[in-house]
């Protein structure tokens, strides 16, 4: 059994639950304007998120990861590929420690290394990767050690996908 040390934390539970419905309210915006059909507005409320944007079969937000470009400007565009082989070189090492803190039934590292790798994911466009590091933060709170191991699995599947979309975007070797 997991032991999580934010059980009993009200604030807690309400910083999780924002920060999920955040990353809800960005899928389905997103989503929605790039879907003229509205299937992602009338899909079924138990569906995660994740699901959702891995059905979009884009492993990366092209607006968003536009967006990001936009802040470097022509003379920068070395420092932007530079990020994104900051987030593909880091990728492997924060699900280690993501799987390690699974393994050791550490909650509070599990919260932390998820919640570290949605924020960055969220930064490149990588919805998908971000829900599923929110879902890790939710079902480490809960202790649901099942979940969390089904999740551990689709995020490097999700992993592998981001890599090798991010990587073409600045021709990055990957490495792994």
């Amino acid at each position: 059994m997991l032991i999580s040390p934010y059980a009993d934390s009200q604030a807690g539970n309400n910083h999780w639950h924002i920060s999920c419905s955040l990353i809800d309210w960005s899928v389905k915006t997103h989503m929605s304007s790039d879907n003229t059909d509205g299937a992602a507005e009338h899909s079924a409320p138990h569906d995660s998120l994740a699901g959702q944007a891995r059905r979009s079969n884009e492993p990366i937000d092209a607006a968003v990861l536009a967006e990001l470009r936009s802040h470097f400007d022509a003379k920068e565009s070395a420092l932007f590929c530079d990020l994104l082989a900051l987030y593909i070189n880091e990728l492997t090492p924060r699900l280690r420690a993501i799987r390690d803190a699974i393994g050791s039934a550490d909650a509070k590292a599990m919260a932390a290394g998820a919640h570290a790798l949605k924020g960055s994911s969220l930064l490149v466009g990588a919805r998908a990767m971000a829900e599923m590091c929110c879902e890790v933060e939710l079902a480490a709170k809960g202790g649901d050690r099942t979940r969390l191991q089904a999740l551990l699995s689709l995020m490097g599947e999700e992993a592998a996908r981001v890599r090798l979309a991010l990587a073409a975007i600045c021709e990055l070797d990957t490495g792994r």
